[in-house]
């Protein structure tokens, strides 16, 4: 059952958030998961490779702006991976003047940060219809 202000049934999508930022990773993974996702959250690209294989997700949101390897590494990866590259991508970050530019090429959405809750909920749906 939705969230007041998130009129959105995802029950049974499985979404992988990738956020090196805790306090945005878990407002995404629980507005999902209040929507009926099924939310694997993980901190960085290197566990988002190793969720990748588990839990097959129908969609990805990822923040583009993390250290080590940021997301967009991490997007264009998924890009050229044949059992990948159709996964939509919702791209994150608080950065967009930079990032814009990018968004036809690799991301199938884009949100800015801070999130609102009703918006991911929204997008996250679009994709998946």
């Amino acid at each position: 059952m939705p969230a007041p202000g998130v009129p959105v049934d995802l029950t049974g999508v499985h979404v992988l958030v990738v956020d090196d930022d805790e306090d945005a990773r878990r407002i995404m993974h629980a507005t999902l998961a209040y929507c009926g996702a099924l939310v694997t959250s993980v901190e960085s690209a290197k566990r988002a490779y190793q969720a990748m294989t588990r839990v097959k997700p129908k969609v990805i949101v990822c923040d583009l702006a993390m250290p080590e390897e940021d997301g967009l590494s991490f997007i264009r990866e998924i890009r050229e991976t044949p059992s990948f590259r159709r996964i939509p991508v919702v791209a994150v970050t608080a950065y967009d003047h930079f990032y814009g530019p990018l968004r036809e090429t690799f991301f199938d959405a884009y949100l800015r940060k801070p999130i609102s809750p009703p918006e991911l909920a929204k997008v996250v749906a679009s994709l998946v219809r």
